[in-house]
């Protein structure tokens, strides 16, 4: 009976450790999922303008005038695509033609790869200081070297399938390499499963050059 006792307190305390072990991968893909959905949330002190197509998570409105600023495109010739939300009374002139640079770009990627626009998901961009912070946040959600995130260079971007994020430093910010992003976003988004990251990036590269 002793044995018998003995070899049951063992196989108990086999059991719990063993679910432990297996609650430690939920507990992991929990956090990785709950990681994805932050990317496309705004912070405590951010700000959020969401034009048809998209969500744009910045710091201030000084941000704002400093990526009207950097984006190349014409506000006059993007305002009046009927695919941009008319801008509200008292909206800030700078988020009025953010909006429809951002709709405007959108729609000019989706063009170059002969995509429909209109079967495609909103598409968050977040706007951060520069290209360290980029780095640290893209390492920061990188459980594992194979996760599917595609950077671009020395990471001023990258974009974050899961959560359908472009991460952009500002300070780094031009219309290419916005368009490269927005590249990764179509592809990765479809109907179908995404390509093989060599041949998104020779399609994001080929974006970016018709675009820039």
């Amino acid at each position: 009976m002793r044995r018998l006792n003995y070899f049951l307190q063992k196989y108990s305390h086999f059991l719990c450790r063993k679910t432990r072990i297996k609650a430690i991968p939920s507990v992991i893909l929990v956090l990785v999922m709950m990681s994805s959905l932050a990317f496309s949330s705004p912070t405590v002190g951010q700000e959020c303008l969401n034009t048809r197509r998209a969500k744009i998570v910045y710091n201030s409105p000084a941000d704002l005038q400093e990526i009207n600023r950097r984006l190349n495109s014409s506000p006059v010739a993007l305002v009046s695509q009927p695919n941009s939300p008319a801008p509200y009374p008292g909206q800030d002139p700078a988020a009025s033609h953010l909006v429809a640079k951002i709709d405007g770009l959108l729609s000019k990627v989706a063009g170059v790869l002969r995509l429909d626009l209109q079967n495609y998901p909103q598409l968050t961009i977040r706007f951060l200081q520069d290209g360290r912070q980029v780095t640290k946040l893209f390492h920061l959600f990188q459980p594992s070297s194979s996760r599917p995130l595609f950077g671009y260079g020395s990471l001023p971007a990258f974009y974050e399938p899961r959560s359908r994020t472009i991460i952009v430093s500002l300070q780094d910010l031009h219309e290419g390499i916005l368009a490269h992003e927005m590249a990764h976003f179509f592809l990765c988004s479809g109907r179908f499963q995404a390509p093989p990251e060599y041949y998104q990036e020779d399609m994001a590269r080929h974006v970016e050059a018709r675009v820039h």
